[in-house]
């Protein structure tokens, strides 16, 4: 059986010589177009590495361009808050120092008036009590109109003539009235003098809008032409509440005002002796109350100078304002210095038109890329028209090795010479390949036993003895030099040891040092800290000082201004 197997393998070699010389052409064919399968494909790998590497390059420079794209917009939105916020601020700063221009122009105003209310006050000679007692009457009104609603103000003060040389007629007529507080409602009397007299401040008079009994004018004497520039009092007054309508109807009813006492007369005689009390109220400036006249002119003055010193006080704030053009101008500064970082970082964020290079260079590897891909279609084709015609001639190869291998395959009662080299063949050849591997191994053996016949073993062993001898000699010196390097040894180890003491006691020493310099270190800071509180604490209260002299500068003149 093994002989047979032995002949149909001898008979295989001989058919496949046969068929190798009848496929020769075939195979340098097929070697040819393997070798340009390899050139290609090393073309085709090559064409991939510049794809991959161009593609990596195209998204790098696609990443710098949405990056410096970006970074513009950003750089461009940022200077376009900042310049907004640099014009209001430039505005309100503009706005701030016209605001206190005008306030220390308004502030040296008030202060002339001030003078001059103060000077006509001296001369008024009016007394404390007389003073104290306004200024009190004022603060009633204003605690008054804060507690309760309708509290409108005093009469003298809602009401105005239209030209100064009406002031006498209408003091004279308002009389008792003039110093009146004007109310809505008659319960909004009753609570100001309830609260009056439980507060112990004083007594007032109250005209309540709704409930006073109001006399019709009478038309008829507003058509009066001789004597001339006759007018009824009602109709000189200004008034900007319209809700004291009846108020002032009832003060004032059908008095006539006339310019002269002598037209006062010719009009009183013209008239019916019935009307005349109730139209007609003849008076001249030497019949008047000149204490009631002088007391409203001094109170007029006083209320006028409170009124100046509240908005004096209001005015002296410049400094609060001055403080923030300070701070404004560090925050214009800032803006500023901002901005312009923004304009540089632009200017070299968009030099040399970077968006634009890196557009040029994107499109150039895109057109590159494009080639290759062409490349690689080209390459792929020609892979594959290549490949093809490999297999047309490798199968022409299978046809001519079947026609030779004929008659073996039916011998052997195969289908083709394929499955014989699968099969049996390759069993051949493993158990070939196994016979050399047992052949070189005893051949191997074989030679290290010759190998020790011819070797001289006593030689050897005296060899070994003396190689014996003289190891026991180094050992015992070894062990000499032991005892010597352990002697050695527990000395040095002493000495580190004591080293090491010394150095874990320098180490606590240089922690406890470095603990004191941390502890010193806090306490600094702490030093610092409070030292900084201090000096804001001392800003503030120089502010307030500083307040507190407007302040106390602006009572003093008042106080100068009321004794």
């Amino acid at each position: 059986m093994c002989y047979k197997a032995l002949k149909l393998v001898e008979e295989y070699f001989h058919l496949k010589q046969t068929a190798g010389a009848q496929c020769s052409e075939n195979i340098q064919v097929s070697i040819s177009l393997k070798r340009e399968q390899s050139v290609n494909q090393n073309k085709l790998d090559n064409e991939n590495r510049k794809k991959y590497e161009l593609e990596a390059t195209l998204q790098q420079k696609s990443i710098l361009k949405g990056e410096t794209e970006r970074r513009i917009k950003r750089l461009q939105q940022c200077m376009d808050e900042n310049q907004d916020m640099l014009t209001n601020k430039i505005n309100t700063k503009y706005n701030l120092e016209n605001m206190i221009v005008k306030e220390k122009k308004d502030v040296e105003s008030i202060q002339q008036e001030l003078q001059c209310l103060s000077e006509q006050l001296d001369s008024a000679k009016l007394d404390k009590f007389t003073t104290s007692r306004l200024i009190k009457g004022e603060e009633t009104i204003k605690i008054l109109q804060n507690l309760f609603t309708g509290v409108y103000d005093r009469l003298y003060k809602l009401c105005k003539p239209i030209h100064p040389k009406y002031d006498v007629a209408m003091t004279k007529v308002l009389g008792k009235y003039c110093n009146s507080i004007i109310v809505s409602t008659n319960k909004v009397a009753v609570q100001c003098i309830n609260y009056l007299k439980e507060q112990k401040i004083g007594t007032e008079t109250f005209l309540p809008v709704e409930s006073l009994k109001v006399e019709p004018i009478k038309k008829n004497l507003r058509g009066i032409t001789n004597p001339k520039n006759v007018k009824l009092l009602y109709d000189v007054l200004n008034f900007e509440h319209r809700e004291i309508n009846n108020v002032i109807l009832f003060v004032t009813k059908n008095t006539l005002v006339c310019e002269t006492s002598e037209d006062a007369i010719i009009l009183a005689d013209e008239m019916e002796p019935t009307k005349i009390n109730s139209t007609i109220h003849m008076y001249n400036k030497s019949t008047i109350h000149m204490y009631v006249l002088i007391y409203l002119i001094v109170l007029h003055r006083i209320v006028t100078s409170i009124m100046l010193m509240e908005e004096l006080r209001k005015k002296m704030k410049i400094s609060q304002n001055e403080s923030e053009i300070i701070t404004l101008d560090v925050q214009i500064q800032s803006l500023t210095n901002k901005l312009n970082y923004c304009r540089f970082d632009l200017r070299d964020s968009a030099s040399e038109n970077k968006i634009l290079t890196f557009q040029n260079e994107i499109d150039i590897i895109k057109n590159e890329l494009k080639l290759i891909n062409n490349n690689i279609t080209l390459i792929k084709n020609d892979m594959m028209k290549t490949a093809h015609d490999i297999q047309n001639i490798e199968k022409s190869m299978m046809n001519i090795e079947d026609t030779v291998f004929k008659k073996f395959c039916e011998k052997v009662n195969i289908s083709n010479i394929r499955q014989y080299e699968e099969g049996y063949l390759k069993y051949h050849q493993e158990q070939t390949k196994k016979k050399l591997e047992l052949e070189e191994q005893y051949s191997r053996i074989k030679n290290l036993l010759k190998f020790e016949k011819d070797r001289d073993t006593k030689s050897i062993i005296l060899k070994m003895e003396k190689d014996l001898n003289t190891v026991k000699n180094e050992l015992e010196q070894a062990r000499q030099n032991e005892v010597l390097c352990t002697e050695s040894t527990e000395y040095e180890t002493n000495k580190l040891n004591n080293l090491r003491s010394k150095c874990n006691e320098a180490k606590i020493n240089v922690n406890e040092q470095t603990k004191n310099v941390n502890e010193c270190r806090y306490n600094i800071g702490i030093i610092a800290k409070s030292i900084i509180n201090t000096e804001k604490e001392l800003i503030v209260i120089t502010t307030n000082i500083k307040k507190k002299k407007v302040k106390y500068h602006a009572i003093l003149k008042n106080c100068k201004m009321i004794y």
